[in-house]
């Protein structure tokens, strides 16, 4: 709340505590988190020298742990930050093209990023396709490999409970 209303003394400060209890925790994708908001209050105190080593230990993040669409998701929320010299040539070609459609977006609003030009939706946590054979997505243009799950029964069970409706509490 303080980085979005400008309130950044200090801040930095606090956000490496976050920080660092995140990193004794073993809790990655808050790590990651904080990371990029450390980065963002860099970035905002045009300090870009400080802002390269979170940038850093996140995108070791995203990869380790596979959070490239959490990542997707960053670059198009904070492309300013991955526009850096240092840090855009070690992004992977895929996340450059991503920061180029960040940039090129006209529709800046969090509901209108979900939008694609045509009104379609852009991007999705999760598609799970189950006429015919299944099929499931993180990233829209990648299935999961056939063998990332360990049974097909396990496969089944999750398509089972991602297509049906919820019940009442």
């Amino acid at each position: 709340m303080d980085l979005a209303d400008n309130k950044l003394d200090q801040l930095d400060k606090r956000v490496r505590e976050l920080l660092d209890f995140f990193n004794k925790q073993n809790h990655y994708y808050d790590e990651a988190n904080a990371a990029l908001v450390l980065a963002e209050v860099y970035q905002k105190l045009d300090d870009l020298k400080e802002m390269v080593g979170p940038v850093m230990r996140l995108l070791d993040l995203a990869a380790r742990y596979d959070y490239d669409y959490w990542l997707k998701k960053a670059i198009r929320r904070a492309p300013a930050v991955f526009e850096y010299e240092d840090i855009y040539e070690r992004l992977p070609t895929d996340l450059k093209e991503e920061l180029a459609a960040a940039k090129n977006m006209k529709l800046v609003s969090p509901a209108s990023q979900m939008l694609g030009a045509d009104g379609s939706a852009q991007l999705t946590d999760l598609t799970v396709k189950v006429l015919g054979p299944v099929e499931i997505f993180r990233d829209p243009t990648i299935a999961f490999a056939t063998d990332a799950w360990t049974t097909r029964r396990a496969r089944d069970i999750f398509c089972y409970i991602a297509t049906r409706k919820k019940s009442p509490a």
